[in-house]
């Protein structure tokens, strides 16, 4: 609003600066024709639940006065959030245009915001210098590890650039890289294409031959075991046979089983042998004497107990726990 009413040259009569003349009236009629039209400007901008509440307004500068003093308000949490906006705003997936678009927008706006003030002595110019060079630093911070290179090289310049020349030479760094993309993608299809192109031409060269006889794949008529008959030491499902061992005849084989086969082979053992291997085992076996320890045990604590079993002890490494 401000800016439409400075280009129609009718800031004056919101600010009070172009108070309503006194004298002639003619000047009145043309001072309330402009007051009019800049009032209708003013009314027109507004929102319809506000309307009502000035509508009946005859000054401009009376509106005006009223909604700035209702509207007033501090610009300290809008000025926090710029800060934390610009100080989050990273390059991302974004390019180097949409990034410098978006940080660019939030140091405007707290531009406006925060005015700094003028003077003709040359320090201010040296206090925009500063601002400059950390906005410069803040630009750089936010970019991609990929464009460290042209970060390094901007910030050994001297004198260093402002922002907007830094810009310009990440857009030209960024569109060289994009030259490269295509032709790299190129290569990459046509590498694609032509594995398959291969591997296709290999497939189709290993067709299996087909036999003219059988009609079966894998081979052709001249070896063809149906018609030339199987090898030797193969049935006529192509597996090979297991050798037998310790036989006398084929008919004698077939006939027995294999459990008799076992049971024909091994010794027979008679009761004469039985005997002998019952008695060599009894003459191995030691023989305790229960007489010699019978007697009684003397225990730890000084008493005695009779000894009433003979057999295995356990000892602390046969405890489980």
């Amino acid at each position: 609003m401000t800016m439409a009413l400075l280009a129609k040259n009718k800031m004056g009569f919101v600010d009070g600066s172009i108070p309503k003349p006194t004298g002639l009236h003619s000047l009145i009629v043309s001072w309330e024709r402009s007051n009019n039209m800049v009032l209708s400007w003013l009314l027109n901008s507004l929102h319809k639940s506000l309307t009502s509440t000035v509508v009946y307004a005859t000054n401009a500068a009376d509106v005006w006065h009223e909604l700035k003093t209702r509207f007033t308000r501090s610009n300290a949490p809008r000025l926090y959030q710029i800060q934390q906006q610009i100080i989050n705003c990273k390059q991302g997936q974004s390019s180097i245009s949409t990034y410098y678009t978006q940080i660019k927008g939030r140091w405007d706006e707290y531009d406006s915001l925060v005015t700094l003030p003028t003077c003709e002595c040359g320090a201010m110019r040296k206090a925009h210098d500063i601002q400059e060079h950390d906005r410069l630093i803040q630009f750089l911070m936010g970019l991609n590890e990929s464009y460290g290179a042209i970060r390094s090289q901007i910030l050994l310049m001297d004198p260093i650039p402002n922002t907007s020349k830094a810009y310009a030479l990440l857009v030209q760094e960024e569109c060289q890289r994009d030259l490269h993309v295509p032709l790299q993608s190129d290569n990459i299809s046509a590498a694609i294409v032509k594995k398959q192109n291969h591997d296709n031409n290999r497939f189709k060269s290993r067709t299996r031959p087909q036999c003219e006889h059988c009609g079966r794949l894998g081979h052709i008529k001249a070896r063809c075991y149906l018609l030339h008959g199987f090898p030797k030491k193969s049935t006529s499902n192509g597996q090979r046979q297991q050798p037998q061992a310790n036989l006398h005849s084929t008919n004698d084989a077939l006939s027995i089983p294999p459990s008799t086969k076992s049971q024909e082979q091994s010794p027979p053992l008679t009761p004469e042998l039985y005997h002998q291997f019952m008695e060599f085992i009894n003459s191995k076996t030691p023989k305790v004497n229960l007489a010699a320890q019978s007697n009684p045990v003397k225990l730890p604590n000084g008493s005695t107990t009779p000894v009433t079993h003979v057999g295995p002890t356990l000892d602390e490494d046969d405890w489980e726990g």
